[in-house]
């Protein structure tokens, strides 16, 4: 078979399979040294992100006609202090990319693939010298959802929204302080995650809208991080065009371990293609 000869029942070129594939780009020797030999894939602190928007304290505002003279009472601020703590340390994320909606054929349509993002393999794996990592959504559900330990344990999921400065945004940064007047400080901020999750966790700028980014937002009140384990979920690896010689062997034989399909994602005339080496 020639380098671009096509691979018989491949998982990245079934039509069936596009909806439920996720693609996750990291340097080589996070795959190698961290999540291929332990099995598990890192869920990382929001507060650990490059996004100013996610890794900033957000300032809550204050509506409703039950507020104090002063507008401002000590319930609201330990309010506003403990969502950000929760947000930034108990909320953990995976972040990944999706194929475009707008797939006709799996081989033909390359460019619109969530492993054939030139830029994504420049920023986020080493610059083509790292992998992308291909996961069944699906599975990494099931995953996720088993980690949970108890009833206020949360995951969220979904597509991001790229928006700039969205009316759902304005909504998910204030409080009501007629609500909050009436619960306790737990039970209101759980209410609110559970109201305004979309625009505090699935909303970007606009600026990173060619991304398509597909995210798992898990909340806990386990400190630090938390790693999912991959064996089933894990479907593909596949190296970037400068990936190194000498550490090929050992990614296919890491693929094999954990049953993924190996492919390098090479260039001919400025389009990709996929090579079984």
């Amino acid at each position: 078979m020639g380098k671009r000869g096509k691979r018989r029942n491949s998982i990245l070129e079934d039509p069936s399979r596009l909806s439920d594939l996720l693609y996750h780009y990291t340097r080589r020797d996070t795959a190698i040294e961290n999540i291929l030999v332990s099995q598990q894939f890192r869920l990382s602190p929001m507060g650990r992100t490059n996004d100013p928007l996610e890794f900033k304290d957000i300032r809550f505002a204050l509506i409703g006609s039950g507020l104090p003279d002063n507008r401002i009472d000590s319930k609201y601020l330990q309010t506003d202090l403990e969502i950000n703590r929760l947000m930034k340390e108990q909320t953990r994320i995976a972040c990944f990319t999706a194929d475009s909606d707008e797939i006709e054929s799996a081989r033909i349509d390359i460019l619109r693939r969530g492993f054939a993002r030139s830029r994504m393999w420049s920023q986020y794996a080493e610059g083509h010298f790292g992998v992308c990592l291909v996961f069944s959504k699906k599975e990494l559900r099931q995953r996720i959802s088993a980690l949970k330990e108890n009833v206020e344990d949360r995951l969220f999921e979904g597509s991001v929204d790229y928006k700039d400065f969205s009316r759902e945004a304005i909504n998910a940064r204030t409080f009501n302080g007629d609500k909050l007047e009436k619960t306790s400080i737990t039970e209101f901020i759980a209410g609110h995650l559970d109201e305004h999750y979309t625009a505090l966790f699935l909303e970007k700028a606009q600026d990173y809208r060619d991304e398509n980014e597909y995210r798992f937002v898990f909340f806990n009140s386990v400190p630090g991080f938390v790693y999912v384990p991959i064996d089933d979920c894990l479907k593909a690896v596949i190296v970037g065009v400068r990936f190194p010689e000498v550490y090929r062997d050992l990614i296919i034989e890491q693929s094999y371990r954990l049953h993924a399909e190996y492919r390098s994602l090479q260039w001919h005339n400025g389009r990709p293609y996929l090579s079984d080496r």
